[in-house]
């Protein structure tokens, strides 16, 4: 096979041996082959080399210089890998960061290297970025074409750029931060040299050449995403990119087929994703030669299952890490003969294996951390100097500098490395050592299990305790018991699970890989969440049950009752009739305890009359098209105040469904529903499901889901387990429905928490209650209410693992209002008909608010 072909003439960068360099030259040579193909579209060297030259004589018009950072800050599209290259090309530092992350997370990526430029998608979405930043300028990605106008900093910086705090051997490529899966983000610094090195190694290892089409299914934002879309350009070939795993495994087995892969590239979870396919082997793919892993252990349960489906497909079982890009690889002709290793170091690393006093381990099956060393090491971790000092060591082994890598290896008689598990992975268990990984091996060899993680969780006798997280083999879920038992079989007493949870997936991080300390988060504080069987005892210990003679009071018009008519103070900016004859219907109609809601959030009253009237358009227009309108179902929403003005205003196209476990808000409901278009559920949102709905004739409507639901601050009354929450609600919905999120939530900083509650009590609700009423509520109510509300990024997390797209609508104060759906064109057209939300002056934080905040697939409408 012969070897990857590489330009030597330099091209506008000046250095032919780096990778924009080697990218270059192929678009010189053959500006008509196709680059990478995204969404169905496939851009060619030649139009890719244009657009990458446009940023980068955009970057150096705004004044970058050599090593300067800039961020990419963008959902993945032609445009940001042009934009990636433009920054190599200008000879800048690229710092990737994930497009879901939280403004607030970007920011202090930002800061934390001191970039001077930051490219992005959604400039507008950002609000002032100089005012918290040291950016020099925000440069807004274009649409298939040049970048936008640049925004520069209105006043110069004043101070000069902080250094990296570590040496550097000349200007740094990139900065790779680490997905934190063992501790927080650290910035992975990397040279040019080492970027080479690593495509050099992974290249010759894997043979490639210019006639490869390789898949990736990793974001740009990591490392992995970086190099699996830049090396094909390296080499020649093409890229096929995925936005992530698809929701299903066939899709990406489709796609290889469709698009003539020929080498995947992933983590053990692509692999995983794979295996998941019924059938496999009965449907090859004839361009695919290859399939490559690396990451994280690649199971051996996984391989048997591959090399059995595709038999002739070679199968890379490789190791690295962000730190060294490409560490060691395993011959396919050895995986069946030792499905264990990683193989042997790549050419130009040199490995070894030391124990805990830093001595060199030489006996075969002993463990031992691995240290290594070559052109692939980093430089180091971008202003950490200490911890850059722990990690890599100089005058050991000959070499001039070590990487401890914390990840314990072994040798075999051949030398062959087979990965044990990271340094701080294993833990104790009454004075056992508990290697998770044997555990993993052990429950992925059951037949009914597809993937499996096991974290240590808080035990007041043992220390720790094995927990397994299992995911299902489709429609084989297996008895936790069986389990437990399958793993007693062959495991040491205390390396047994203590228990197992089942999940659909295991949580990745931004790269891909296994997100074990979002496991441990999960577990180590368990809120009670909607139980399989009967959600009774769940609801009783709830707070929603436990303040029920609170809200009963005021419900009943007994207490906390606003001593002037609700109405909205910008009725003068509203510019559609509709929105002002919504909010009039739904305050007239309204019980005691929806309209002390009403006059204890800032501009909520605005905000669910503007949802309520895009929801009826919407209704109209499906009307129209399809021939029938919507499903609404509130959960605990109060009286159905908002359902029932809403099928009130849809003409008969809306038909609407009400929870609430509070017996006097029903009451209220039945004085001003009309029963042919609004129905009541006596009763916890959790105490609803599918069954309830078929088994009664009242909710025949209903009985296939409904196209909307919509959550009104009720999950924080019964916990924080909003994943569970969220599975619960959403149950109900109809595939491409629409799900409406409307919480209160905490804020990372108390103080700020605390000053929005204060504008929220003085301004706003100093209208409607006296102070006394309020510090009373204060301390009655809010501050256990408090003990079930989650961060801003715990919600949207929760719901981008759930929902393909994630946007923000509104924002009062500490109260936020999210829309998630999965369907792109159904949320376009709501965003649409919605437009831009009315909020009274000095109650919203954010700026703009609209954005799309998360999601796990596609870019989704902006």
């Amino acid at each position: 096979m012969n070897g990857p072909t590489h330009d030597t003439s330099a091209g506008a960068t000046g250095h032919p041996t780096r990778l924009a360099g080697l990218f270059e030259g192929n678009a010189a040579r053959h500006p008509a082959r196709a680059a990478v193909t995204l969404d169905g579209t496939t851009v060619s060297y030649g139009e890719l080399n244009e657009l990458a030259d446009a940023y980068a004589a955009r970057l150096l018009g705004l004044g970058l210089d050599a090593g300067d950072r800039a961020v990419v800050y963008a959902d993945l599209s032609l445009d940001v890998v042009a934009a990636t290259l433009g920054i190599l090309k200008a000879g800048g530092c690229l710092v990737t960061t994930h497009p879901t992350f939280s403004r607030r997370k970007l920011v202090h990526q930002i800061r934390a290297c001191d970039a001077a430029f930051l490219v992005t998608d959604r400039a507008g979405a950002l609000g002032d970025l100089f005012a918290d930043t040291g950016l020099s300028a925000v440069l807004p990605l274009g649409a298939g074409g040049p970048p936008g106008g640049a925004t520069p900093r209105p006043r110069p910086l004043g101070r000069p750029r902080r250094g990296p705090g570590i040496p550097l051997a000349g200007p740094p490529a990139a900065v790779f931060y680490t997905s934190g899966s063992t501790s927080s983000p650290k910035g992975v610094t990397v040279g040019h040299r080492a970027m080479t090195a690593a495509f050099e190694a992974v290249t010759s290892s894997l043979g490639h050449t210019a006639d490869d089409v390789v898949l990736s299914c990793t974001p740009i934002g990591s490392d992995f995403g970086f190099y699996n879309i830049v090396m094909p350009l390296a080499f020649g070939g093409r890229a096929v990119l995925l936005r992530g795993l698809a929701a299903s495994p066939r899709e990406v087995w489709e796609t290889i087929g469709e698009e003539g892969v020929t080498a995947v590239h992933g983590f053990p979870s692509l692999l995983a994703h794979l295996c998941r396919i019924d059938g496999l082997g009965r449907d090859p793919r004839p361009s695919l030669r290859l399939l490559s892993s690396t990451g994280q252990r690649l199971p051996v349960e996984h391989i048997r299952t591959l090399r059995e489906a595709l038999p002739d497909v070679p199968i890379h079982s490789m190791y690295g890490l962000t730190e060294c890009k490409r560490v060691c690889s395993l011959p396919p002709e050895e995986i069946d003969r030792r499905p264990g290793s990683v193989g042997e170091p790549v050419t130009g690393v040199r490995a070894h294996l030391v124990d805990g006093d830093g001595a060199p381990v030489g006996e075969p099956g002993v463990p031992g951390e691995l240290v290594v060393a070559g052109d692939q090491v980093m430089q180091g971790y971008w202003g950490d100097p200490e911890l850059t000092g722990r990690v890599l060591r100089t005058g050991l082994f000959g070499e001039d500098r070590v990487l401890f890598t914390g990840d314990l290896f072994t040798r075999d008689e051949d030398g062959f490395l087979h990965w044990v598990a990271r340094g701080d992975d294993a833990f104790s268990r009454s004075m056992f050592k508990v290697n998770p990984h044997e555990v993993e091996a052990r429950l992925r060899q059951h037949p009914s299990v597809a993937d499996a993680a096991v974290v240590p969780v808080p035990d007041e006798e043992a220390g720790e305790v094995p927990a397994a997280c299992v995911v299902p083999r489709d429609s084989r879920t297996p008895d936790a018991e069986e389990l437990l038992r399958h793993c007693a079989e062959h495991l040491d007493w205390h390396m047994v699970p203590a228990f197992v949870v089942f999940h659909d997936e295991l949580p990745r991080t931004e790269s891909g890989k296994t997100d074990r300390r979002a496991l441990r988060r999960a577990l180590a504080e368990p809120a009670p969440g909607p139980p399989d069987g009967d959600p009774r005892e769940y609801v009783a210990s709830s707070s929603m049950i436990g303040l029920a003679d609170r809200f009963d009071a005021i419900a009943t018009g007994r207490d906390q009752v606003p001593r002037a008519p609700v109405r909205s103070t910008i009725r003068d900016a509203v510019p559609d009739r509709l929105l002002l004859d919504y909010q009039d219907a739904m305050v007239e109609r309204s019980g005691p305890l929806f309209r002390h809601f009403l006059a204890s959030v800032p501009g909520v009253l605005e905000e669910l009359s503007r949802v309520g009237v895009a929801l009826a358009r919407l209704a109209g227009r499906r009307a129209q098209r399809d021939g029938r309108g919507l499903t609404f179902y509130e959960a605990d929403a109060f009286d159905g105040s908002s359902g029932r003005t809403l099928a009130a205003f849809a003409d008969g196209r809306v038909t609407t469904l009400t929870s609430s476990p509070n017996r006097a808000n029903e009451r209220w409901f039945r004085t001003w529903a009309d029963p042919a278009l609004s129905r009541y559920f006596p009763g916890s949102l959790f105490h609803l499901d599918r069954a309830a709905l078929r088994a009664a004739p009242e909710y025949a409507p209903f009985r296939d889901g409904f196209d909307v639901v919509y959550e009104t601050a009720a999950f924080q009354f019964y916990g924080k387990d909003r994943a569970a929450q969220i599975a619960h609600l959403t149950e109900v919905l109809r595939p491409g429905g629409l799900a409406f999120f409307l919480e209160k939530l905490n804020h990372p900083d108390p103080l700020e928490y605390e000053r929005r509650e204060r504008v929220k009590d003085e301004v706003h609700k100093a209208r409607y209650f006296p102070p006394e009423e309020i510090q009373r509520k204060r301390r009655e109510m809010l501050t256990r209410m408090v003990d079930g509300q989650v961060e801003f990024d715990d919600l949207v997390g929760a719901l981008g693992d759930r929902f393909a797209h994630v946007h923000l609508l509104w924002n009062g104060t500490n109260f936020y209002e999210f829309v998630a759906c999965d369907d792109a064109g159904t949320l376009a057209e709501f965003l649409e008909l919605a437009g831009e939300p009315l909020i009274p002056d000095g109650f919203c934080f954010e700026d703009p608010v609209v954005r799309r905040v998360g999601g796990h697939g596609g870019t989704g409408p902006r």
